[in-house]
């Protein structure tokens, strides 16, 4: 209670997008952000006008401060762990709260990170039970709990990368193991799975996914577009294309004006948000008697400079995938990046070579391996495709920040009990 509610800034917090969740407009829910703005209008509708955000930042406090205890119970039931380690577990749970210290814990931001959060704690305490007690039927609570993240924050759509690979392991394990009860319980799950994917996944990417996958792409790829490539348009495209690539000299968030050090990634990220800012609003200024949406258009402009500058590309998005990597594990003080850096890379060192003694010497056994396994997982894909996909910001790569930590625990754990 103390750390959601008693340190930092007390009282809701409001970011430069939490208006358009507080307003639930057409334009966010048409990008799939469609429970954090019904959970806000509930209480809106429930509380009254006057204190609604008030009430949203209390229960969305409780709600974190639950998924956090049940995390650690569960766990603590699961692993048989003792009072002190079960402390430890439940500190490090805290972890993606954390990003925004000392200001204020990020359970008070009017954002949809304050609900996904505690979610994704919940989808966590699924994976793990279904890996360490064989419980293949609650693959389907994994599948709904997935997309009830994706909903909430349409980023976290590589959670369903990660499930698809669990899927595939577990039936891996049903065929080699030849256990045919345990191969129909998948197959059932399977077939949920695709009826699900039918009616949700297409929508999701369609109105979720790919606009903001058009406008990170197209944010990005205006960085590295040079004056000539206004020669791949015609007619009115190829005059949009000039006068953005002009603006963007002036602005100076082209790849020339980026450091050529451990603080590049800043500018670039810095520059594909306003470009994509940018590049938005002129779309919908000088195309205005375009019958293609603004998206088509995005999409076409992006497509073709994507193509020419597909290499340049990739290497403006390693400094990024790098970052993201750092912050998954370890905070990020902007007056030590070095150090941060070197933290991160002994952290990362630690864990792996925990994990791989502990397999290959068969140190303890499976079961305290897990957890490690599954967060890795989650936090590598999560590194990668937020970078691809997205724009790599700090809020959208913080999910492992606890669970790598208290995976790594439970492994120790596991080392010592190899005896028993």
């Amino acid at each position: 209670m103390v750390f959601f509610f008693g340190i930092g800034q007390k009282g809701y917090i409001i970011e430069r997008d939490s208006d358009i969740f507080i307003r639930a407009d057409r334009f966010v829910m048409g990008y799939g952000y469609v429970i954090y703005p019904l959970f806000i209008q509930l209480i809106r509708t429930m509380i009254g006008p006057e204190y609604y955000l008030d009430a949203v930042f209390i229960i969305q406090g409780l709600i974190s401060l639950v998924a956090s205890l049940l995390l650690t119970l569960q766990l603590k039931k699961r692993y048989r762990l003792n009072y002190s380690v079960s402390v430890l577990l439940f500190l490090c749970s805290l972890g993606p709260y954390t990003y925004t210290l000392p200001e204020y814990v990020s359970s008070h931001c009017i954002m949809t990170e304050s609900l996904a959060f505690p979610l994704f704690y919940i989808w966590i305490i699924l994976a793990i039970f279904i890996y360490t007690d064989k419980k293949n039927s609650l693959f389907v609570l994994l599948i709904l709990q997935t997309i009830i993240l994706i909903l909430s924050r349409p980023q976290l759509l590589f959670l369903l990368i990660v499930v698809i690979l669990l899927a595939i392991e577990r039936i891996v394990d049903c065929l080699v193991r030849n256990n045919p009860n345990k191969f129909r319980v998948i197959s059932i799950v399977i077939v949920i799975t695709v009826f699900l994917a039918i009616f949700s996944f297409p929508q999701i990417v369609r109105y979720s996914i790919l606009p903001q996958l058009t406008d990170a792409v197209t944010g990005r790829v205006f960085c590295i577009a040079n004056h000539e490539d206004a020669e791949l348009f015609e007619g009115a495209d190829k005059d949009l294309v000039k006068k953005l690539l002009t603006e963007i000299d002036t602005m100076g968030t082209s790849e020339e004006y980026f450091r050529d050090d451990i603080h590049r990634w800043e500018d670039i990220a810095h520059a594909i948000n306003e470009n994509t800012k940018y590049i938005g609003d002129a779309v919908g200024q000088y195309m205005i008697d375009d019958p293609r949406s603004s998206y088509e258009i995005k999409s076409e402009l992006a497509y073709r400079l994507l193509v020419k500058h597909w290499d340049k590309y990739i290497y403006l998005t390693l400094p990024l995938l790098i970052q993201s990597l750092v912050v998954s594990v370890f905070y990020h003080p902007e007056s030590a990046y070095v150090l941060g850096y070197i933290i991160s890379v002994l952290i990362y060192v630690f864990g792996c070579c925990l994990a791989f003694v502990s397999v290959k010497k068969k140190a303890c056994k499976i079961e305290y391996i897990i957890p490690f396994i599954i967060s890795m997982l989650v936090l590598l894909t999560n590194a990668v495709v937020t970078n691809v996909v997205f724009m790599g910001l700090q809020r959208y790569v913080v999910y492992s920040f606890g669970c790598y930590y208290f995976s790594m625990i439970i492994m120790l754990v596991g080392v010592i009990r190899r005896d028993e």
